[in-house]
């Protein structure tokens, strides 16, 4: 609240809280704004609760009496009175205090007047603000490199051979072929296989070895017999038989071929492939098959 007083006769002391203000938690403060302006605040930090009826705060102005029948003008003060208790005369219109006795000496005397404020009611406004903050987003670059890999092939050198229990035969005989193969490396040799294509002048009799499996035509019959042999390791090495029934008759020669491969790349091809002859003599064998 703001209080306008004279200046040249009022002098504001002080601000003090009033029952009223008290019994709601109130404080009191005060400023002379500018001369002849007196700004009077009730306030709380913490306590919210309205100001009921009753004096709010008192506000103290020392008055220089230097000529009689002066008036002090206190704007926006409904009553006043002096410290002794004797209520000072008021206007209804303006609220100015009139001071209505004659000074009986030449000394300044003071006399304290004391300015009742009405109750107010105090809203306290509290503003929240927000301040939003963005979420910033950094871009890393990316850098993708390129490898190139190259894979060495595992090369595995294999080796067949070929062997036979007899070079004479005549028509009847079974014959006996041995295929070897050897693995020199450096690395294993993944998935061996030897073919056999069999002689026109031959049919298929039996098939055995200690290492792998065989597909073969049936029995007297001619055909191919594959041997499934497997993985090999390098130095590695594995036999098989095969046994044929000779069915040609007079003089000839049989010639057996045998071919190996694998899944690794061979760095010497020349020694995939074996062959062996046989010579069939003319007539017919006496002994018949033997087992």
């Amino acid at each position: 609240m703001d209080i306008g007083y004279n200046s040249t006769y009022l002098t504001p002391v002080s601000a003090t809280i009033g029952p009223a203000g008290q019994q709601a938690g109130k404080n009191v403060a005060s400023n002379i704004v500018s001369p002849g302006l007196f700004r009077v605040g009730v306030f709380s930090s913490s306590n919210l609760s309205p100001i009921g009826n009753g004096i709010v705060a008192y506000v103290t102005f020392e008055i220089s009496c230097d000529a009689p029948f002066v008036t002090y003008g206190l704007s926006n003060t409904p009553s006043a009175a002096t410290p002794e208790g004797v209520d000072v005369p008021t206007d209804g219109s303006d609220g100015s205090i009139k001071v209505v006795e004659e000074s009986t000496s030449t000394t300044t005397t003071s006399v304290i007047t004391t300015t009742t404020i009405q109750p107010t009611t105090t809203t306290s406004v509290i503003t929240s603000t927000t301040t939003s903050v963005q979420p910033t987003t950094t871009t890393i670059p990316s850098t993708t490199t390129s490898v190139s890999t190259t894979t060495i092939p595992q090369e595995a050198d294999l080796l067949v051979s070929l062997g036979v229990n007899k070079t004479l035969v005549r028509r009847g005989d079974l014959l006996t072929y041995t295929i070897t193969v050897k693995n020199f490396g450096p690395n294993t040799a993944t998935n061996v296989v030897v073919n056999d294509v069999l002689p026109d002048s031959t049919t298929f009799y039996r098939a055995q070895s200690n290492k792998g499996r065989f597909t073969t035509p049936p029995q007297d019959q001619n055909g191919t017999v594959t041997w499934y042999v497997g993985d090999m390791p390098a130095n590695d090495q594995q036999n098989a038989q095969l046994t044929v029934t000779v069915i040609i008759k007079g003089k000839s020669t049989i010639t057996n071929i045998a071919k190996v491969k694998s899944g690794n790349p061979d760095p010497n091809e020349d020694n995939n492939t074996a062959s062996i002859k046989v010579t069939v003599w003319s007539g017919t064998s006496g002994g018949g098959k033997k087992k």
